[in-house]
Order: structure tokens, then C-alpha cells, then sequence
């Protein structure tokens, strides 16, 4: 461990400076060469910047927005740049269209026999028509395009 952490901040063996219970030499005498507790406490507040860092970009992403998903139903419907979140697009709207028919109440809608692309079609659709609500669930967005598409008569 000694060694990656000398090696990343471009020290050699003889130039490490460590805990007096280690028996390796200091070189405290010599300007410009870091302790090996100063080391250890610069790579300690590296990694806590990084972390901190990279949980606000994280938090920062919507991924089950209507404005996350948009882009990956467009992938699907041209079979273009396929992932996980493709998947997730044709996977919702899929199940939705199973249970469509089988709602209870106002939410009801009954979809004709179709093929599953034909359904993430209706939806980006709908999204495109509707950017104001792009910020919502996309499996809300889903559900309301669907039943606006095919009420049950």
C-alpha cells in the first residue's frame, strides 16, 4: 500500500518519511519531501472530495423521469444504442399494456392487440407532445398515453 500511495505522488523508497514504529528511513531534513502521515492525510481528503463530488452528480439524475427516458424509448423504437434503460422503456410500457385492460375505475384503457413497439411509439409520442410534463415518473407519463390513446369504450 506504502508503495501505490509513494508511487502516486511520485516518491521513492528513501524518500518516505513515516511513523517512527515503521522501519523505513526519514528524510525530514530535506525540503519538498512529504511525511508519510501528510500522504496518507492528502490522500484521505482526495478520496472525500472525489466521493462527495460524485454524489451530486448522481443525485442530480432523474432516472425514472420522463426526461431520463425519452432518449432510451427513442433508442428502442430505432433499435439504436440499445441499454439497460431501453430495456426498462419497452419493459414498462410493455406490462402496462398487459394490465391495461385490467384497471379498475377511470383508469382503465384497452389497447387492441399490438406489437410492443407500436406502444413505445404512443408514449414517445405523447412525451414529445407534452414537454411540460417531462419532469414527471415516467411510468406515470406511460400509463397516460396509453389511456389516452386507447379508452375503453
Amino acid at each position: 500500500m506504502w508503495r501505490v500511495a509513494m508511487a502516486s505522488v511520485g516518491l521513492r523508497w528513501a524518500e518516505l518519511c513515516v511513523p517512527h514504529d515503521f522501519p523505513l528511513p526519514c528524510n525530514e531534513d530535506r525540503p519538498g519531501v512529504m511525511s508519510g502521515i501528510r500522504i496518507i492525510k492528502h490522500m484521505r481528503l482526495l478520496a472525500i472530495l472525489l466521493c462527495t463530488s460524485a454524489e451530486r452528480a448522481v443525485a442530480q439524475i432523474d432516472f425514472g423521469s420522463g426526461n431520463f427516458m425519452l432518449p432510451h424509448c427513442k433508442a428502442a423504437i430505432a433499435s439504436t444504442g440499445l441499454s439497460v434503460f431501453t430495456g426498462q422503456c419497452g419493459g414498462v410500457i410493455d406490462a402496462l399494456i398487459f394490465m391495461g385492460s385490467s384497471i379498475e375505475g377511470s383508469g382503465r384503457f384497452c389497447p387492441p392487440p399490438i406489437p410492443p413497439v407500436q406502444g413505445v411509439r404512443v408514449v414517445v409520442f405523447y412525451m414529445e407532445r407534452h414537454p411540460e410534463l417531462l419532469h414527471l415518473d415516467f411510468k406515470v407519463l406511460a400509463l397516460r398515453a396509453l389511456q389516452e390513446a386507447w379508452p375503453c369504450r
